[in-house]
């Protein structure tokens, strides 16, 4: 589906949702009703293919029971708003998709699951959030693979298209002071040698750039730190029991126990610039939730 233009959503959630007769939006807008049903059709058409079913459902849903008092536009910005992402969230989504541009690159969502797994030549390499996944479709960064739009799982494949929007990235929030609290801790604990170099990038990179690494990140890897300094081949076994995949356990290996940064992960395996931090942070989501522990 191309692009949604803003009078395309606003006639569609204004009429379906709002209840506003086609007359009455025709008139605010100084068109005909036929180009306004018009507008809605092209929607509603869309909604053919399950995974923007999903997305109308979801936009739907919070335009119908806005959880604040913000202005409701029909810009792509006000639309991801609605999804649950944001232009932001999205764009560092892409770039994580966008890794190793050369493989086949597929994205799978569906309707259960909280993250979406992304795949190149079939291997899991990271996950992203399902409202991020479903803001790659409706800007047209992502399209429904032919044959692929089931109702409970569907695959994506990147257009090799970003909006505009998307290349504006919003400047992110301030690093919390937790973060820098408990980095601080580590080093009074640790020393100021150990894993200096790895926390303090992910300090910074918490500041200035896609991969917003929470305090509880920055405890895990402190952990991981002193497991992987007194028992590397334990450390290892730890993470080899997440089944993560051969790429995020060999990213936790090179950054944690051979110390490489995350600029020299990145030149050695042709990945994009600040893409590894993204993927690093992925990966402790990942160890986190299938309850790392060594």
């Amino acid at each position: 589906m191309p692009a949604i233009t803003p009078d395309q959503a606003a006639a569609y959630l204004r009429h379906t949702v709002g209840a506003e007769p086609i007359r009455e939006i025709a008139r605010a807008e100084s068109v005909h009703a036929s180009t306004v049903l018009r507008r809605i059709r092209s929607i509603e058409d869309a909604r053919d293919c399950p995974i923007w079913s999903q997305i109308w459902d979801d936009i739907s849903r919070e335009y119908a029971a806005p959880k604040t008092d913000a202005p409701r536009g029909f810009d792509l910005e006000s639309l991801l708003y609605y999804l649950g992402t944001s232009a932001y969230e999205v764009s560092a989504a892409l770039a994580t998709a966008s890794i190793g541009r050369k493989s086949t690159v597929s994205i799978l969502v569906g309707i259960e699951t909280a993250r979406s797994p992304v795949l190149q030549n079939g291997d899991q390499v990271a996950t992203i959030s399902r409202p991020a996944a479903l803001g790659l479709v409706l800007s047209g960064v992502a399209r429904c693979k032919p044959g692929q739009g089931t109702v409970r799982v569907a695959r994506l494949e990147l257009t090799g298209v970003a909006p505009d929007a998307l290349g504006e990235i919003k400047t992110p929030p301030p690093v919390r002071p937790a973060v820098h609290r408990i980095a601080s801790e580590g080093r009074k604990r640790y020393g100021p040698a150990l894993g200096s170099a790895l926390i303090a990038q992910m300090e910074r990179a918490s500041r200035m750039s896609a991969a917003r690494f929470e305090a509880e990140h920055i405890a895990l890897v402190w952990s991981m730190i002193e497991t992987a300094q007194t028992d590397p081949a334990r450390f290892l076994d730890a993470i080899a029991d997440l089944n993560i995949g051969e790429t995020l356990t060999a990213i936790f290996k090179a950054l944690i126990v051979d110390g490489l940064g995350f600029e020299a992960i990145e030149k050695a395996l042709g990945w994009p610039a600040r893409s590894c931090k993204m993927i690093f942070l992925i990966a402790l989501d990942l160890a986190r939730d299938r309850g790392y522990a060594a």
